[in-house]
């Protein structure tokens, strides 16, 4: 198979992935799943389903509001395999976005002055 094609694939499965992790941001309820409540809801809110609803809970316990740019980046990098263009210094890269992680969630964390729960909430652990 030919390389553009090959790229073309992984441009779609990143634009598949950027799509489902926005959807379940976007639509993210915690009374679908039992972990968070004593009774959880008979049907689910999410609209990408109960695998949904899971995806969006893990990324919003972990990472906070500063999930919102993994949608994003995931666009970006399924536009980056549609024109072709060929990855540099990708450990350089992977470092950076790490780092814009943390300090996106430190900063969501300071800039909500409220209790420590919705700190936890806006910047995640």
């Amino acid at each position: 198979m030919k390389k553009q094609r090959i790229n073309e694939i992984y441009g779609l499965v990143f634009l598949a992935i950027a799509i489902l992790v926005l959807i379940s941001l976007a639509s993210y309820n915690p009374q679908d799943l039992k972990i968070f409540t004593s009774s959880a809801n008979r049907q689910v809110h999410n609209f990408a389903g109960i695998a949904g609803a899971y995806i969006a809970a893990a990324l919003f316990s972990t990472l906070g509001f500063s999930a919102y740019i993994i949608p994003f980046l995931c666009f970006a990098w399924s536009v980056n395999k549609f024109i072709g263009a060929e990855p540099q210094k990708v450990y350089l890269k992977a470092t950076g976005t790490v780092v814009l992680f943390f300090a996106n969630s430190i900063l969501l964390s300071m800039i909500f002055n409220a209790t420590n729960a919705d700190k936890v909430k806006a910047g995640g652990v």
